[in-house]
């Protein structure tokens, strides 16, 4: 039911320990697309035999800290004017019984490039390269009742709450005039 006409082609290719996911969005029509996309790709956690999620840690090489919006569950939007600062010393965060309150960690503005899980004594599990990406999701179920972890690159995301305006004023929307090609990609590494 989607509006626009288009073309998605998805490209995955496998080197060595490395999956490397790209999109192709096709605008054949006459009109302008206005468009989102985004991944959901999920990881194992916990994944060593003795262990639950909570002996895990997420990785942001780089950053001392991160300004992160959350969820408001109620609606599916995202609580913009609620940020708040997490603190990822030397670029590492525990995962807690609460990291997941508030459904995702959602991070905008082309602040992260990489992010990972890393085993119990913080050697890296697995390693995600988005650096093409605004937006950037980290998502379990709540109270750790799933046995995974999803690291989430995002072009474009869901509404901000309270957002009333129409498509082309979406946060993060994509423009892609009549016969232009788009195309984004990112790298997971499997340590």
């Amino acid at each position: 039911v989607y509006p626009f006409d288009f073309v998605l082609t998805v490209t995955h290719r496998l080197e060595k320990n490395s999956l490397f996911v790209e999109w192709k969005v096709e605008n054949p029509s006459d009109e302008t697309l206005y468009f989102s996309i985004g991944g959901h790709p999920g990881f194992l956690c916990p994944v060593l035999p003795g262990t639950k999620q909570t002996d895990y840690f997420l990785s942001f090489p780089g950053h001392e800290k991160l300004t992160c919006k959350s969820v408001d569950v109620a609606t599916g939007t995202i609580w913009n004017d609620r940020a708040f600062t997490l603190e990822t010393p030397s670029g590492v965060v525990g995962v807690t019984e609460h990291t997941f309150d508030n459904d995702a960690l959602v991070f905008d503005d082309n602040q992260v490039k990489t992010v990972g899980i890393l085993y119990p004594d913080k050697t890296p599990y697995i390693t995600l390269h988005c650096p093409d990406f605004p937006s950037l999701g980290v998502w379990s179920k709540p109270n750790n009742t799933a046995p995974f972890i999803c690291l989430e690159p995002w072009t474009g995301r869901c509404d901000n709450s309270g957002f009333s305006g129409e498509l082309p004023e979406k946060y993060g929307v994509q423009t892609l005039a009549s016969r232009e090609t788009f195309r984004r990609g990112y790298e997971i590494v499997i340590e």
